[in-house]
């Protein structure tokens, strides 16, 4: 909340714990994004692929 507030007050700079840090991070369908980006690149053919 202390984040959100120093942001809507216009502050360019804040000194936030890497623990608060992390957690505003932390959202369910940002796990969920991150998992199917890493699946789908996965399944890009790598160049070793077609060198045999």
């Amino acid at each position: 909340m202390h984040v959100v507030e120093a942001i809507l007050a216009g502050s360019h700079i804040a000194t936030i714990p890497y623990r608060v840090l992390k957690q505003m991070i932390k959202h369910p369908l940002t796990d969920i994004g991150i998992t199917r980006f890493l699946t789908d690149y996965e399944k890009i053919p790598k160049k070793s692929d077609f060198i045999g």
